[in-house]
């Protein structure tokens, strides 16, 4: 089922619906500023293994959480807590303990995790290996099995976001900021923009 969010009323009803899905294992599909995102609840049992069945996926790869506001991850690094308020919310996901984490820029996206109360393991709503889905209308056809896709209009970013996170071993260089981490992926943001 895909539900439109236009106006006020539309988002509300769209949010309660995806919460309650989420909360019954379900699975729900939501436009972020990159791409529109694949997500289900972690506490329920067989939710998370369905995104990796559905997706065609193995599991040794992990699943970002996404945030609905940067205090609801708890961050040590104190260059990764940095990078974090500079590009949160934003297209940056962080890994934190091996956990990948990132705060849209998106408000639908960060209303629906608001409501669901905790980060919500997402990955792109798209089977592995094709193109990511950018409109409602594209995750529906790569995926029409989930139960719920939030129809929020073309995702404005359009692009996956850049990954970072720390090096094993001392930093070689403590003067550069890049010491002691690692850019995983390039995407949205440029890795020499990153402190820039």
């Amino acid at each position: 089922m895909v539900m439109p969010t236009t106006t006020p009323a539309e988002r509300e009803a769209a949010i309660e619906a995806a919460v309650n899905i989420l909360r019954a294992g379900g699975l729900v599909v939501f436009p972020t500023d990159t791409v529109y995102g694949l997500a289900a609840c972690p506490a329920t049992t067989g939710a998370l293994e369905q995104i990796y069945a559905i997706k065609g996926r193995t599991p040794d790869k992990p699943i970002a959480r996404l945030a609905a506001d940067p205090e609801q991850i708890e961050i040590a690094h104190p260059r990764l807590r940095e990078l974090a308020g500079r590009h949160w919310p934003g297209s940056l996901t962080l890994v934190v303990d091996g956990v990948g984490f990132r705060v849209p820029d998106h408000e639908l996206a960060r209303g629906l995790i608001r409501a669901f109360g905790a980060p919500l393991p997402t990955t792109s709503a798209n089977r592995s290996g094709e193109p990511d889905a950018l409109t409602a209308e594209a995750a529906l056809a790569a995926l029409p099995e989930v139960d719920l896709i939030l129809d929020g209009g073309t995702t404005p970013g359009q692009v996956p976001s850049t990954v970072v996170g720390v090096k094993d071993g001392p930093p070689s260089d403590p003067e550069d900021p890049m010491a002691g981490l690692v850019v995983f992926r390039e995407g949205a943001i440029a890795a020499n923009m990153l402190f820039g």
